[in-house]
Formats: C-alpha cells, sequence, structure tokens
C-alpha cells in the first residue's frame, strides 16, 4: 500500500464499521417500531434485537477462525449482499419468526462488514486512535440516524429504516477494493498471550455493554412512559450519539498521552454514573442527561479496551474477539431487560443495569491493577506508536522496518 492511499482506506474503514452498527445505532426506534407497525410485544422485540445480535456475533466468530485469512474484497462484497438481501426482506416482514431469520442473516453481514476495519485497526501504529475515530464515525451515523427516524417511520413506517440500510450497502458496493486485499495483517512479533489480566479485560467489557444496551434498547420505551413526545425521545437520543462522538474525539486526542488504564476507569464509572441518573429521572432534563453521559462515556472508553487488546497481538484477532464479545453484551442486554421490565415499570430493569455495570467495573480495575500484563516488555497502560509515520497508515511498519517495537 502507498503512502498516499493510509488516509483514504482509513476513511472508507470508518464507513464501513459504521454500515456494521446500523442496528444497533437505530435499535431504540426498530424495537419500538417492531411494537407499533408489527403489533409485538415488548418482550419479542427485545428479542428480535436479540438475534440481529447473535448473527452479528456470528459474522465476527467466522472472520476470527475460518474466514481470517479471505480476501478482504471477498468478505466486503459478500457481506455488503447479505445486508442489502435481508433489510429489503425484513422490510416485508410481518410475523415474530419471519423478521427473526431476517435479522439473524442481516446481523451475520453486519458481523463480517465490521470485522474488516477492526482488522486493519489492529495494525495501526496507535490503535486506540483509529478505534477512537472508528467509534466518531458509527456515533455520527447515529447522529444523523436517530434525527432523522421519527420522520422517516412516520412517513414510510419500518421499510423506511430497512430499505435505508440497502441503500447505504448498495453505495458502497463500488468501492470495496479500495480496502487492501490482504487476507491477513502483518505478521505479529511475539506470542499472544491470553492471562487472567486478558480474561477480567473480556469479562468487563461484555458485562459493560450488558449494562449499556439493557437500557439503550428500551431508552424509547422508557421516555413514552414519561410522556416525553416521540421527537424530544429522538433528538434526546440523538444527543446521546453526539456525546459519543465527543468521547471518541476525546479518545483520539488522549490516546497514547495519557494512562490507559486511567482513561478506562473514568469511562466505566461514567457509565455507571449515566444509569443511576436514568432511575432517578421523570422527565426530559435527566433523560438526556443520561443518554449523553452513558454515550459520551461508551465512545470514550472502548478504544481504549480495543487498545488494551491490540496491544497483546497485532494479527487483530484478540479485538475481533472483543467485538464479539461486545455485541454478546448486546445481544443478553435486551433479553436481561425484557426480564425485568415489571408491569409497566422499568425501575427494576434499570437497577439491574446499574449492578451490571459496577461489576465491570470492578472487574476492570482488578485487571489493569492487579493482574499481571502479558507482553511483558510493554509500559502498563500505554502502547506506544509503532514507527515514525505511524499514523500515516496502516502499513507503517512495513516502511520503516527498524523501527518496529515489539
Amino acid at each position: 500500500m502507498k503512502s498516499n492511499q493510509g488516509l483514504a482506506v482509513q476513511v472508507l474503514a470508518v464507513w464501513v464499521a459504521m454500515l456494521g452498527v446500523s442496528f444497533y445505532d437505530f435499535q431504540p426506534f426498530l424495537v419500538g417500531g417492531f411494537v407499533t407497525f408489527l403489533a409485538l410485544s415488548e418482550a419479542q422485540a427485545g428479542l428480535i434485537a436479540t438475534i440481529n445480535m447473535l448473527g452479528a456475533c456470528a459474522g465476527l466468530l467466522l472472520v476470527s477462525t475460518r474466514a481470517y485469512h479471505w480476501p478482504t474484497s471477498r468478505l466486503i462484497l459478500g457481506a455488503l449482499l447479505l445486508i442489502v438481501v435481508a433489510n429489503v426482506a425484513s422490510g416485508f416482514a410481518l410475523t415474530f419468526e419471519t423478521l427473526g431469520a431476517c435479522r439473524f442473516v442481516g446481523g451475520l453481514g453486519e458481523g463480517l462488514v465490521l470485522a474488516v476495519p477492526v482488522k486493519l485497526a489492529a495494525r495501526f501504529g496507535n490503535p486506540d486512535r483509529l478505534f477512537a475515530w472508528i467509534m466518531f464515525g458509527q456515533s455520527l451515523y447515529g447522529v444523523a440516524g436517530l434525527a432523522a427516524a421519527p420522520y422517516l417511520m412516520d412517513a414510510f413506517g419500518l421499510r423506511g429504516l430497512f430499505f435505508g440500510f440497502a441503500t447505504l450497502a448498495l453505495l458502497t458496493i463500488p468501492f470495496f477494493r479500495a480496502l487492501p486485499d490482504d487476507g491477513a495483517p502483518r505478521k505479529q512479533s511475539g506470542r499472544t498471550v491470553i492471562n487472567t489480566r486478558m480474561v477480567l479485560v473480556f469479562a468487563s467489557l461484555m458485562i459493560l455493554y450488558m449494562a449499556t444496551n439493557c437500557v439503550w434498547a428500551y431508552y424509547e420505551r422508557i421516555g413514552v412512559a414519561m410522556d416525553i413526545s416521540a421527537s424530544d425521545i429522538g433528538l434526546a437520543l440523538a444527543a446521546g450519539l453526539f456525546a459519543s462522538m465527543v468521547g471518541a474525539l476525546i479518545a483520539a486526542a488522549l490516546g497514547g498521552r495519557l494512562p490507559r488504564s486511567l482513561m478506562m476507569y473514568v469511562g466505566v464509572g461514567a457509565s455507571a454514573l449515566s444509569v443511576w441518573i436514568l432511575y432517578l429521572a421523570q422527565d426530559l432534563a435527566p433523560y438526556v442527561a443520561s443518554v449523553m453521559l452513558l454515550f459520551g462515556a461508551t465512545g470514550f472508553v472502548v478504544p481504549f479496551y480495543m487498545g488494551e487488546l491490540a496491544g497483546v497481538a497485532r494479527t487483530g484477532r484478540l479485538p475481533i474477539a472483543g467485538y464479539i464479545v461486545i455485541l454478546l453484551g448486546n445481544m443478553l442486554g435486551p433479553a436481561v431487560g425484557a426480564a425485568l421490565i415489571g408491569d409497566g415499570s422499568y425501575s427494576s430493569m434499570i437497577l439491574g443495569a446499574l449492578a451490571l455495570a459496577l461489576i465491570a467495573l470492578v472487574l476492570i480495575v482488578a485487571a489493569l491493577r492487579w493482574a499481571p500484563n502479558p507482553v511483558t516488555a510493554a509500559k502498563p497502560g500505554v502502547e506506544p506508536p509503532v514507527g515514525r509515520n505511524a499514523d500515516a497508515g496502516f502499513d507503517a511498519d512495513r516502511r520503516s522496518p527498524g523501527r518496529r517495537r515489539g
């Protein structure tokens, strides 16, 4: 790859990563739409969200194992076609069973699409920073989409959203060959070591996303229960994703400059605080504050989780596994929420999410303070850039082999 292609590849990688979170970014309105337009119960709507996440987990797992060495062009093209077909079919689905099957296939395509930029980002000299830009792009996509979602659904129903997802995937197909077409990233230096620290990091990440998605899937329903208008709910959720953009920008600015462990403690702690604010909320102002803090914290902390995993092995397998863990948390979160919803009350569900967030905080503190670092030569908490031109592109190390650091 030529050096002047580095920025273009990063931009395309961010765009592709955005497509991989379409269902997740729009989930509150999709879950509400399943109830309103398809007459599904709230529990059934939450299970549809879980099925979509299960499909995405399957896609990521496929890339991390059997499809890991497939050419990028094959992965991207196949995934984009799956997304198109599944979303068009979802627009015509009328039953729980049919919609569930369509969303599993759509989630599979999203997982395959998402794995490619994750694998590429792990090769970047400062992985925290590029993962932060990926989070920024995904949040920007969600901000624009959630602001428009109420109007699209009023005009076109659920089909307006599903056909929109299919159109974006179609528009990406002409550019899929621009990504580097190597089946596997550069050879890593050193062994991939999984020990107590990594297990605790994975567990903390999954439980954090269980807490986040437990409430995220039902934020629209919680707002309705507070007698907040649909337009205000849409703007509140868009404001939350705007806060995620701000959090990701702060992470991009601080990546590699401050101890990673400190950034992770702050981010997970802020997530727990946001759920507590939602529990106390009675009207629009604290509702908006909770959404913004939750997603600002998530946009901020996830790049550091990914950087911690990428610092162990630059093959990209651990960050891909990290996204599988995230999707497992996303998959289990709505199911936990559905189990905890009372008759017309969301208090038990919110308290359950708060307990999960606090467990995630305890686990990440235990991982980073007391568990040994598997990369003995690395400075704890900071992954240094690789090569003088580390931020110029994914293959900076190849251009400066003498500066490679293990």
